[in-house]
């Protein structure tokens, strides 16, 4: 995928003819990534989240296995976003807002993927250009563990 460079972040045509042509694409895919017992613990030690479905202790009777905490999978989403592939001089790509519906759990020790489809782009003159995303992460066997929406922000650097 070629990367394409704008050089006038303001005009709406330009970024919706990229957006477009990545949309086309889609849906963008992320890298696999395997979430080991060692990152829940580091991430449950770290947020105080002392719930026992996170470990492989037997003190619960929920599930046969430990699960991955949701939050640390939405953490993960820098790592597991795939590529976007615009370059906006003066940019620096973030994501602005998530919003996420986690459908079944995911076993420790399983990968996870991230789907994107990108829509169409808005322009904000003070703060950016915004990428509204829709996005599935998906386990090692293909099933959907949370769906939702994120918006990516191109924001203008800060003079």
């Amino acid at each position: 995928m070629n990367v394409v460079a704008l050089q006038q972040p303001s005009v709406p045509a330009d970024i919706n003819r990229i957006i477009k042509a990545l949309a086309a694409q889609c849906p963008l895919v992320g890298p696999r990534v395997t979430i080991s017992q060692h990152w829940v613990d580091q991430f449950t030690a770290l947020t105080g989240d002392d719930n026992p479905i996170h470990k492989d202790s037997g003190d619960h009777e929920l599930f046969a296995v430990p699960i991955v905490p949701g939050l640390l999978m939405l953490a993960l989403l820098p790592r597991l976003r795939p590529d976007i592939p615009i370059d906006i001089p003066g940019t620096q790509k973030v994501i602005e807002s998530v919003s996420c519906r986690f459908v079944r759990p995911l076993q420790v020790g399983s990968a996870i993927l991230m789907e994107v489809d990108v829509k169409e782009a808005t322009t904000d003159r003070r703060r950016g250009i915004r990428v509204p995303c829709s996005f599935q992460l998906l386990s090692d066997t293909n099933k959907m563990i949370a769906r939702g929406q994120l918006d990516l922000l191109f924001a203008f650097e800060l003079r």
